[in-house]
C-alpha cells in the first residue's frame, strides 16, 4: 500500500548508478534520453529504460529485447472503425485512418505533430486513467489527474505506476 509521502525523494536521474534504483521511479521520455549514456534514445519510453537499465547493471550498449517483438494485439489500425472508446493497443500506429478519426472530432485543423504521436504510443497515463475512472465511477478526470501527479513521485519495483484502489489515499 501506498503512503501520503514518499519515504525517499526522488533522486536526480545522473547519480543513480543501478538498474534497480533506475526502475524504482518514474521518468518522462525526455529524461531517460537526456540521461542515455550514449544508448540509442529510438522506441517507446519503456524501452529506453530497460536499455539504461541493462547498461548500468551490465554496461553492455545493445539491449537483449532490441529485436523487434511481436504484436499482442491484432486491431488494424489502417482499417477498424474508431470511436472515442477505442482502446490504444500495442499495435497502435499512426495513420490515416486515425487522422481521419482526430479530424472528424477535433475539425480540419487537427495536425499529427511529434510530441502527439508520441504521447498515443506512451499511453501510462492514459491507461491509469481508464483503470482509475472505470473504478471510481463518482471521481472525474480532475481526481485522476490530482492522484496521478502524487502517484508519479513514490518509487515502484518496475518504473511503470498502474492504478491501485489505494492510490484513493494519496
Amino acid at each position: 500500500m501506498l503512503t501520503n509521502a514518499p519515504s525517499d525523494p526522488r533522486p536526480d536521474i545522473a547519480q543513480i548508478s543501478t538498474g534497480a534504483e533506475l526502475k524504482r521511479w518514474y521518468w518522462r521520455k525526455d529524461e531517460l534520453i537526456a540521461r542515455g549514456l550514449g544508448l540509442k534514445t529510438t522506441s517507446r519510453k519503456y524501452v529506453i529504460l530497460e536499455r539504461i537499465a541493462h547498461f548500468l547493471d551490465i554496461g553492455e550498449t545493445t539491449h537483449p529485447d532490441d529485436q523487434a517483438r511481436p504484436k499482442r494485439s491484432t486491431f488494424d489500425w489502417h482499417a477498424e472503425p474508431l470511436s472515442p472508446s477505442t482502446i490504444i493497443t500495442d499495435s497502435y500506429k499512426n495513420t490515416q485512418n486515425v487522422r481521419r478519426f482526430f479530424k472528424e472530432i477535433l475539425g480540419e485543423d487537427f495536425k499529427f505533430n511529434i510530441a502527439f504521436m508520441e504521447w498515443m504510443t506512451a499511453n501510462q497515463f492514459n491507461q491509469f486513467t481508464r483503470d482509475f475512472l472505470d473504478d471510481n465511477p463518482t471521481l472525474g478526470i480532475a481526481d485522476a489527474r490530482r492522484i496521478w501527479v502524487r502517484k508519479i513521485l513514490l518509487p515502484s519495483n518496475t518504473g511503470r505506476h498502474v492504478y491501485d484502489p489505494g492510490d484513493l489515499d494519496l
